[in-house]
C-alpha cells in the first residue's frame, strides 16, 4: 500500500486533531453569534537551538468565549471581524476583544511569524474531537494489553445467521490496526468471513460500509499481519 492510500486510511479511520471533520464549514460560526464557543490559542514551540525549530507540537490553551458579533466582511481576504467576550469562572468579561478570522474559524495571521494564533470552534465539534482522542487513547491500551479474538470466536461470528445484528447492533467489534508509522486506526467490522485453507491457515475477510479487507491468518496467532503495511487485532470494545 502506498503512502497516499495509507494517509487516506488514517484520515477515514484514525484520529487527527487537524482533521476537517472537526472544522466548521465556511462561516458556520455566524450561526453561533450570541453563543458560547471554544477558543484555542496556539503558541509556537520554543527554538531548541539557534536556527533549529523544536519538533514539539504547538502549545495550546483552551478558553470559553461568547461570540458578540461577526461582521466587517473583507471580500479581498474572505475574512470577517469576530468580536468576543472571554468567560472565566462562569463569568463573562466586560471587555470586548476582536480578531479577524478566516471562514473556518482560524485567525487571519501569519502564524509562523507571529508565533501565536487563535482558532474558534463550536462546542459540539470540540467535544467530538475530545471524545475521539480519548477513544483512541483507550484503544491503544486495549491493543497493547489484549490478544485478538480467538479463532473459535471468529468462527462463531462468521457462521452466525444473525451476523448483521451481532456486528452492527449488539456488539462493537472491529480491527485495531497499527500501521507502519506506529499510529492506530479503528475499522468497525460490519461483515466477517473466515475460510479454512489448510492446516491452521485461514483466510480472513472483513468489511465496513462496503469496503473489504482480507489477509491470511494462523489459528495460534495473537496478532495478525495485513499486507506489508500493518499489524492488527480484532477486538471487542466491551470490557
Amino acid at each position: 500500500m502506498n503512502q497516499e492510500e495509507l494517509s487516506k486510511l488514517k484520515s477515514e479511520y484514525g484520529f487527527l486533531s487537524s482533521s476537517y471533520q472537526y472544522v466548521p464549514m465556511a462561516f458556520e460560526l455566524e450561526k453561533l453569534i450570541g453563543q458560547t464557543v471554544v477558543m484555542v490559542t496556539y503558541t509556537k514551540p520554543e527554538v531548541q537551538e539557534e536556527g533549529q525549530e523544536s519538533t514539539a507540537k504547538w502549545n495550546t490553551k483552551i478558553d470559553m468565549v461568547r461570540i458578540v458579533s461577526i461582521s466587517d466582511s473583507d471580500p479581498m481576504t474572505m475574512t470577517n471581524l469576530l468580536k468576543y467576550k472571554l468567560i472565566k469562572g462562569g463569568k463573562e468579561a466586560d471587555e470586548v476583544e476582536e480578531v479577524r478570522i478566516q471562514p473556518e474559524g482560524y485567525e487571519f495571521v501569519n502564524a509562523e511569524e507571529s508565533g501565536i494564533f487563535k482558532r474558534f470552534q463550536p462546542l459540539s465539534l470540540h467535544h467530538k474531537m475530545i471524545e475521539d482522542e480519548l477513544f483512541f487513547a483507550r484503544l491503544r491500551k486495549l491493543y497493547d494489553s489484549r490478544d485478538t479474538l480467538d479463532l473459535h470466536s471468529l468462527e462463531v461470528i462468521s457462521s452466525s445467521k444473525n451476523q448483521g445484528q451481532v456486528l452492527r447492533y449488539s456488539n462493537n467489534i472491529g480491527a485495531a490496526i497499527e500501521i507502519e508509522d506506529g499510529s492506530l486506526i479503528w475499522i468497525r467490522i460490519h461483515t466477517l468471513r473466515l475460510k479454512h485453507r489448510k492446516g491452521n491457515t485461514y483466510g480472513l475477510f472483513f468489511s465496513h460500509d462496503g469496503k473489504e479487507w482480507s489477509t491470511m491468518i494462523q489459528s495460534d496467532e495473537k496478532v495478525y499481519t495485513i499486507g506489508d503495511w500493518g499489524k492488527f487485532k480484532i477486538l471487542d470494545l466491551a470490557d
